[in-house]
C-alpha cells in the first residue's frame, strides 16, 4: 500500500518478487472501501473501522524513534496512528485468579481497567 498512483506503481514496481506477484493498493482505495463499509456496519463492527486515524511512511523506524537501530529497522515502514495517546492507569487484577490466564485487547485494558472489565470489553468487540 502506498499513496502513489496506479500509474507510478505500474511503472516502478516489479511484477513479482521471488516468484510472488506484487499488487499495489493505493491508500485512496482503502479509504474508499472503509467509507463504503461504514454504511453497512452496525454495533461492534464499527469500532474496528475507526481505529486507524492517520498513517505515515517512514524510511526507517529509527527516523521516528532514535532508540531503534538501523539493523533493527532498515527499510521503509508504515506507522499507524490510532488516535490520542491513552494514559496508562493503575490496573487492578481484583476478581481474577492469580494463577489463571485471561485474554484482552491491550487498548481495552488501558481504557477499561480493572482487568475483568477489559476482558468483557474485548469480548464485546468480538475478537
Amino acid at each position: 500500500m502506498s499513496d502513489s498512483s496506479e500509474r507510478w506503481a505500474r511503472d516502478q514496481l516489479p511484477a513479482t518478487i521471488d516468484g510472488m506477484p506484487v499488487r499495489h493498493v493505493p491508500w485512496d482505495t482503502v479509504r474508499a472501501a472503509v467509507r463504503a463499509s461504514r454504511a453497512a456496519t452496525r454495533g461492534r463492527e464499527r469500532p474496528w473501522l475507526d481505529r486507524v486515524k492517520r498513517f505515515e511512511v517512514v524510511p526507517r523506524l529509527g527516523d521516528r524513534w532514535p532508540a531503534i537501530t538501523r539493523e533493527e529497522s532498515d527499510g521503509p515502514h508504515i506507522v499507524y496512528g490510532l488516535g490520542p495517546d491513552i494514559p496508562i492507569p493503575e490496573i487492578s487484577t481484583k476478581g481474577t485468579s492469580p494463577t489463571g490466564r485471561v485474554w484482552c485487547l491491550l487498548d481495552q485494558l488501558l481504557v477499561h481497567p480493572p482487568l475483568t472489565d477489559a476482558v468483557r470489553a474485548s469480548k464485546r468487540l468480538g475478537t
